[in-house]
């Protein structure tokens, strides 16, 4: 598992199918966006089914498509949820942690900022903040506020400080509209 999350962060990670005994690391695996786990014993179909699937995201890396998270599994005390990337509104770093925020909820996330945003899609999500990253559809506005500064005010009403270092992120939003 240690080696599967450091293989995420490199530019190259590789693809990767977990084999093993123990059930009780599938969650982990999938956090670190394994492409299949095999429980053993396994058999010829299922190994055959693992295969295609990693041969399918080969050949989706190869024709340079990117793959991005589509979900990201949340643990909390005694349970474990799935969130949609897509029901994302915002996420705001918080030490080890990252917020995420989702219409009325949230949730606590053991990631870093940088290492979320890297699994994140690029044309759906825009850094606004070096601890903020916003889901570009629940933008409703950006507001001019003192000294040049601006705020984003997303579509559920939520006011997010928009850095200066950021603010060509957005203004290049903003021609694309």
């Amino acid at each position: 598992m240690t080696v599967a999350r450091l293989l995420r962060e490199s530019a190259a990670s590789p693809l990767v199918v977990f084999t093993t005994a123990f059930e009780q690391y599938a969650v982990d695996a999938f956090e670190v966006q394994a492409i299949d786990y095999l429980l053993k014993p396994f058999d010829d179909a299922r190994f055959q089914a693992a295969l295609r699937r990693a041969e399918q995201a080969l050949s989706a890396n190869q024709r340079g498509d990117e793959r991005y998270r589509q979900r990201l599994v949340i643990r909390s005390i005694g349970r474990v949820q799935f969130v949609e990337v897509a029901q994302i509104d915002w996420l705001e770093a918080s030490g080890n942690y990252v917020e995420i925020h989702a219409g009325k909820e949230s949730f606590l996330h053991r990631e870093r900022m940088r290492v979320l945003e890297a699994q994140l899609d690029p044309a759906e999500f825009v850094r606004i903040h070096r601890s903020i990253i916003v889901n570009r559809a629940a933008i409703a506005q950006i507001r001019p506020i003192a000294a040049g500064d601006h705020a984003v005010i997303l579509s559920g009403g939520q006011r997010l400080p928009l850095s200066r270092t950021y603010r060509s992120a957005i203004e290049s939003l903003e021609r694309t509209r």
